[in-house]
């Protein structure tokens, strides 16, 4: 997974964190590292946006899971944003999907939050 800041756009109100790549135990704890700096930030949404992430393990779910319950607890909106359907999939498999909001794309994830 790329691990690059550079990815991460900060726009008026939000911060997209994009995923490239796996999303597996030797990424997560960088990814895990990076949507912390970003709920810590004064952005108030936080959209991740899966189009770029061909994989997700076990370690992935578990970052994007402690990500989630940070940000509740700091008062930040984490959204789930374009994934294609075998991550989907994943996510469907695991329940996550009924805990985490997802929308079809970073942009509808933008709009709607």
């Amino acid at each position: 997974m790329s691990d690059g800041r550079a990815n991460d756009v900060v726009g008026d109100g939000h911060i997209v964190v994009h995923v490239s790549g796996r999303l597996d135990v030797v990424a997560a704890k960088g990814f895990e590292a990076r949507l912390t700096a970003h709920i810590e930030s004064p952005q108030p949404l936080i959209v991740v946006d899966f189009s770029e992430c061909s994989y997700i393990s076990s370690a992935g779910l578990r970052s994007v899971l402690i990500a989630a319950k940070k940000a509740s607890s700091t008062g930040k909106t984490l959204v789930l944003a374009g994934m294609n359907q075998m991550v989907r999939e994943v996510f469907r498999v695991s329940g996550f999907d009924k805990m985490l909001t997802i929308e079809p794309d970073a942009a509808t994830a933008i709009s709607l939050h």
